[in-house]
């Protein structure tokens, strides 16, 4: 019988519990576009965030596509927290970054094999947040991105009896880049 009477208040106590929890934990949104500005170029981004927030803090998984120079789709950790009583806000995205396709834009005549790969993909930055209406705000960020691809090319090398060997070049690229982005969060 008291293990039935500890079951029950068990059952109370989460469920107060959660119902509490609620009131300061919420969903939010933040949809974002912008603008990359890099040695290589400018380029635009966009980017969906879904997470939670508590109180003035968010963290949340994003997704993206970023058309600097190679186009990739970056999935990252976003975490977010206000400064102080203030509408300016701190923000960091480390993640991984995909191809977008596994060719290069341009055709080559002159590989075998040609193979994008993904890498590192981070960004962090400064931001302001206007309310809107109710729980929406626009945002409006700043800061630096960083993203790295990887390229493996090989080549068949001419021989009289085959199979003919293959020599394989490995390419890095690391693209960094100044980022402006607005938003809304819903």
């Amino acid at each position: 019988m008291r293990i039935k009477i500890a079951g029950v208040y068990l059952i109370f106590a989460l469920i107060s519990t959660t119902a509490y929890a609620q009131e300061k934990i919420k969903f939010s949104s933040i949809n974002m576009g912008g603008l990359a500005i890099g040695e290589n170029g400018n380029s635009i981004l966009v980017q969906t965030l879904n997470g939670i927030t508590y109180k003035k803090s968010f963290a949340g998984i994003g997704v993206g596509i970023v058309y600097y120079k190679n186009k990739t789709i970056p999935l990252f950790v976003d975490i977010r927290t206000s400064i102080g009583k203030t509408n300016l806000f701190v923000f960091v995205d480390p993640g991984y970054n995909f191809p977008f396709r596994n060719k290069p834009d341009e055709k080559v005549y002159y590989y075998n094999t040609y193979d994008f790969s993904g890498g590192f993909y981070g960004e962090f930055g400064v931001g302001y947040k206007m309310r809107l209406t109710g729980k929406s705000n626009l945002l409006f960020t700043s800061g630096y991105g960083y993203k790295q691809v990887n390229n493996k090319i090989g080549v068949t090398t001419q021989c009289l009896v085959g199979p003919c060997p293959v020599d394989y070049s490995t390419y890095k690229y690391d693209y960094q880049r100044i980022l402006f982005k607005a938003g809304i969060s819903l």
